[in-house]
């Protein structure tokens, strides 16, 4: 019992370092792009797709939040169908 809750414990501190520098690496991202005065794009979690900001909304919650395409997603495209 003891090994399987420092288990637990551990694989829950992983995870929480884990979401911590995703944030950070996409703040970085989001950085570098208005730096370069490239338009920020957010992919999304179900087609893949690169879309501004303003074209994505997010379902779920935490921990469970992705953004995906506000419009629906136009499948078979290879999501690259939103930028033309």
């Amino acid at each position: 019992m003891t090994r399987t809750l420092l288990l637990l414990v551990a694989l829950y501190v992983v995870w929480r370092v884990a979401t911590i520098f995703g944030r950070l690496r996409e703040r970085e991202v989001r950085s570098r792009q208005r730096r370069f005065g490239v338009e920020p794009l957010v992919r999304c979690g179900r087609c893949g797709a690169f879309l501004p900001e303003e074209r994505v909304a997010y379902v779920g919650w935490w921990p469970l939040r992705r953004p995906v395409c506000r419009d629906g997603c136009h499948g078979g495209d290879g999501g690259h169908g939103h930028l033309a």
